[in-house]
């Protein structure tokens, strides 16, 4: 009796740039899941250099994962920027 591997669809990956503040970018790396969610990573930079990653958990759109960046990302900077 032979057994079928079952295999689920491919998961879609994208790398998108987010424009923060002030010299501050978001590199958000994310993947789409089977059931059509968004999560990844975002490497948060100033001017080019690393300051931090943000996880962003999943998310029910594309859109709405690079909104999370958007509103986590400017949490970030504001800890960082303010005395």
């Amino acid at each position: 009796a032979g057994l079928s591997r079952l295999r689920s669809p491919p998961m879609h990956s994208a790398h998108i740039s987010v424009d923060l503040q002030d010299g501050w970018n978001g590199s958000f790396f994310c993947r789409e899941t089977v059931r059509g969610s968004y999560s990844g990573v975002a490497r948060i930079t100033w001017h080019g250099i690393p300051k931090g990653d943000l996880v962003v958990m999943r998310q029910p759109s594309l859109e709405a994962a690079v909104e999370r960046v958007r509103l986590r990302g400017g949490q970030f900077i504001k800890a960082r920027t303010q005395p």
